[in-house]
C-alpha cells in the first residue's frame, strides 16, 4: 500500500484557518497548502522564511536539475506554482495577499515576497473555495486519459484561469495538432534516453515504492509495481530507454483529449514565476472540472523542439510548459512531500 495516501502533509481537509491567530500561524497554514504544488520530477524546490508579518519564497538551488533545466527555469516555475497555490488558499478565507516579485536584484533567491493583504469580497472567496477545494485532490496522473473533448467553455475556463497572470495557453485538441507535438515530445525523448548525464539525474529522482524519501517520483506513480519499482532507477540509469519512452508519450500524447502549451511573452525569471501561478490556477480549475493532467515538458527542455514547437504554432511568445488533460482512466495517488519543519526557516 502507498505510504503517500496515509501521508498527514496531504491531510489538508480538516485545518481550521488560524485567522486571528499570529502571523507565523497564519503563513504556516497556507504553506501547508503551498507545498501541494506540482514541481519538476517533484524536487519540491522551495523554501519559505518568515520575516515578522512577511513571507519570503525562496529558490532551492540544491534541489535544481542542471542537465534537464540548466538556467532553473522550471525550479522557478514550479516555485510559482507554490505561490500560485498558496494565493488560493488565502482567497478562499477571506484575504488577499500582496506579492511583490524579485524584490532584491543582489538576492536572486528570493523570488517574492509576500504579506497579508486586505479582505477579498465574498464573491471572490466563493469563487477561490471551488479550487480550493482541488488542492489535495490534484495529483499528476502519468497513466492514459479518455480522449473524449473537452467542451469550449471548460478550455476558456481554464486559460482564463492563466490569462490573470499574463500568461497564454494554447489548447491543441485535433489530431494533426496532436500528432505534430507528439512527435517532437518522441523526438526530445530519444535524445535525452540517449544522454547519460540527464539518464543519471533522473534516475536520482526515481525512488522505489518501499522507500521514505519525502521527494522525488515513486515507481507507484509511474504505473510499476514491487518488482519493476527496484530495478527501474537501474534501468533508467544505465540503458538508452528513450525509444521505448517516445513511443509510449506519444501514445499517450495522441490518446489525451487535449494538449496545452503555457505561453509567457519572453524568457524572464519574472515571467518564469508567473507561469508557476498560472500553472497551480490552471490545473486546480482542472481537477474541480474532473480532468488530470500532466507533463510533457521534453519538448520545452530543449532547445531545437522548443523552438520548432515555437514555430510550429506561431507562437510569439515562449512556450513554458506542454501539458496533456483529459478525463482520467485511472486514478493517481499522491507523491511524497517533505515535511512542513523542513521547508520553513525564520530569520
Amino acid at each position: 500500500m502507498d505510504a503517500a495516501l496515509f501521508d498527514p502533509v496531504w491531510r489538508v481537509d480538516d485545518l481550521q484557518w488560524p485567522g486571528d491567530a499570529p502571523a507565523r500561524a497564519r503563513w504556516t497554514f497556507l504553506i501547508r497548502h503551498a507545498v501541494l504544488a506540482p514541481s519538476s520530477h517533484n524536487a519540491q524546490p522551495w523554501r519559505f522564511r518568515l520575516e515578522g508579518d512577511a513571507l519570503e519564497l525562496l529558490a532551492d538551488r540544491t534541489r535544481a536539475q542542471p542537465v534537464s533545466d540548466p538556467s532553473d527555469r522550471e525550479l522557478v516555475i514550479s516555485c510559482g506554482a507554490a505561490l500560485g497555490t498558496m494565493e488560493i488558499a488565502a482567497r478562499a478565507h477571506g484575504v488577499a495577499l500582496d506579492v511583490t516579485e524579485l524584490p532584491e536584484v543582489r538576492r536572486p533567491d528570493v523570488l517574492a515576497r509576500v504579506r497579508f493583504g486586505t479582505a477579498v469580497s465574498g464573491a471572490e472567496a466563493q469563487s477561490a473555495r471551488r479550487l480550493y477545494a482541488a488542492i489535495p485532490l490534484r495529483h499528476t496522473n502519468r497513466h492514459p486519459f479518455d480522449s473524449t473533448p473537452i467542451s469550449g467553455p471548460d478550455l476558456a475556463a481554464l486559460q482564463g484561469q492563466a490569462a490573470r497572470f499574463g500568461i497564454e495557453v494554447r489548447f491543441l485538441v485535433d489530431e494533426g495538432q496532436k500528432r505534430r507535438i507528439a512527435e517532437l515530445v518522441a523526438a526530445a525523448d530519444r535524445i535525452l534516453g540517449r544522454r547519460p548525464e540527464f539518464r543519471r539525474e533522473l534516475a536520482d529522482w526515481l525512488h522505489t515504492n518501499d522507500r521514505s524519501a519525502r521527494d522525488g517520483i515513486p515507481a507507484h506513480a509511474q504505473g510499476l509495481g514491487p518488482l519493476a519499482s527496484l530495478i527501474g532507477p537501474f534501468v533508467a540509469r544505465n540503458f538508452d530507454w528513450g525509444p521505448l519512452k517516445a513511443a509510449r508519450d506519444q501514445e499517450l500524447a495522441l490518446a489525451s483529449a487535449a494538449l496545452a502549451v503555457l505561453v509567457s511573452p519572453a524568457d524572464t525569471p519574472k515571467l518564469w514565476l508567473a507561469t508557476g501561478r498560472a500553472l497551480a490556477h490552471l490545473l486546480l480549475e482542472a481537477t474541480a472540472l474532473g480532468l488530470a493532467s500532466s507533463f510533457l515538458n521534453q519538448a520545452v527542455e530543449l532547445l531545437l523542439p522548443r523552438m520548432r514547437l515555437q514555430e510550429d504554432l506561431s507562437l510569439e511568445g515562449k512556450p513554458q510548459l506542454l501539458l496533456r488533460l483529459g478525463k482520467p482512466l485511472r486514478p493517481a495517488g499522491p507523491t511524497p512531500r517533505r515535511a512542513i519543519d523542513d521547508v520553513i526557516e525564520t530569520r
